[in-house]
C-alpha cells in the first residue's frame, strides 16, 4: 500500500518535519520559517553560529534500497536547488525516514550522494533504532 507506514510514530509530513526539526533544535540549531521566494519552498532551514541549512526531508515506505535512494536523490536534488536559488550560503540537507533502513541499505545510499551530489549532507531516519540516535553527515 503507497505511502503506508505501519508502526510509524508519525502520520503524515508534517508530523515528520515537526519531528526533524523538534530534532535540530534539540541539538542547538535554530529552525527558521520557511521562505516564499522565487516559488522555493523546503521544508525546513535550520540555522547555528556560522551554518544554515536548507533541508529536504522524504518518507520511504519501506527501508529498501529501490525506494530509500530514489527518495534520497530526489531530496539531494531539491536542496541541492534551493540552496543555490535562496539567499546565503545554504548547506544542501537530504533525510529519508523509513520504519528501518538496513546498515548496508544505509551505507550504499550515503555513498551514492557522496559520488553524485558530494555537497549534499545526507540524514536517515530509522525509526526502529531512533531511541538510541539517528544517523546524521558529520558535516552538519
Amino acid at each position: 500500500m503507497p505511502g503506508h507506514h505501519p508502526n510509524s510514530p508519525v502520520d503524515n509530513e508534517a508530523q515528520l518535519g515537526l519531528l526533524v526539526a523538534n530534532l535540530f533544535r534539540e541539538n542547538g540549531w535554530k529552525v527558521l520559517p520557511r521562505p516564499c521566494e522565487q516559488n522555493s519552498a523546503p521544508n525546513l532551514i535550520a540555522s547555528r553560529a556560522d551554518k544554515k541549512l536548507i533541508i529536504e526531508i522524504k518518507r520511504a515506505s519501506e527501508g529498501r534500497r529501490d525506494r530509500v535512494i530514489p527518495l534520497l536523490s530526489q531530496a539531494a536534488l531539491e536542496a541541492a536547488y534551493y540552496s543555490r536559488n535562496l539567499p546565503g550560503k545554504l548547506i544542501p540537507v537530504a533525510i529519508v525516514e523509513a520504519n528501518h533502513i538496513s546498515d548496508s541499505v544505509s551505507e550504499e545510499a550515503k555513498e551514492f550522494v557522496r559520488k553524485c551530489a558530494p555537497e549534499v549532507a545526507v540524514g536517515l531516519l530509522d525509526f526502529e533504532v531512533f531511541a538510541r540516535s539517528p544517523v546524521m553527515d558529520s558535516r552538519i
